[in-house]
């Protein structure tokens, strides 16, 4: 009897345990971004009007991705660049600009300038995120 109570008081434990942690993640992925997500139509809008801007390509099942997020964030809140717009690579409309684009893996950043279109792909640190926003 002592030995059922006793498992049954460690998998109480457990589950409590595995829900703090399971909300305790949750939260941690809904902070505050300091870039716009934005629709594939307003995207497409601005490229045709050669308006310089940042495309971000990411996805919230990403590890680099979620590990690139903060360093981005705070590379955008220093360089005080309000141009940054994120594409959800899981949404399929998005897909189209990545295929134009040549986008084929997250995270990624597309530089669009007037002249030109830069790509950056892979979780960079952030002093060269910093340079890369600064262009």
């Amino acid at each position: 009897m002592k030995k059922h109570a006793l498992f049954l008081f460690a998998l109480i434990i457990a589950i409590g345990l595995s829900i703090v942690f399971i909300l305790t993640t949750v939260d941690s992925d809904k902070k505050e971004t300091a870039f716009a997500k934005a629709t594939k139509d307003r995207i497409e809008q601005r490229i045709a009007n050669e308006e310089e801007m940042i495309l971000y390509f990411g996805r919230d099942t990403c590890m680099a991705c979620r590990e690139f997020q903060p360093i981005l964030n705070e590379a955008i809140q220093k360089t005080n660049n309000e141009s940054v717009y994120y594409l959800d690579m899981d949404n399929l409309q998005n897909k189209e600009i990545a295929d134009k684009y040549g986008v084929d893996r997250t995270p990624t950043l597309l530089v669009f300038s007037k002249d030109d279109i830069e790509k950056y792909e892979g979780v960079k640190n952030l002093d060269t995120t910093i340079d890369i926003l600064s262009e």
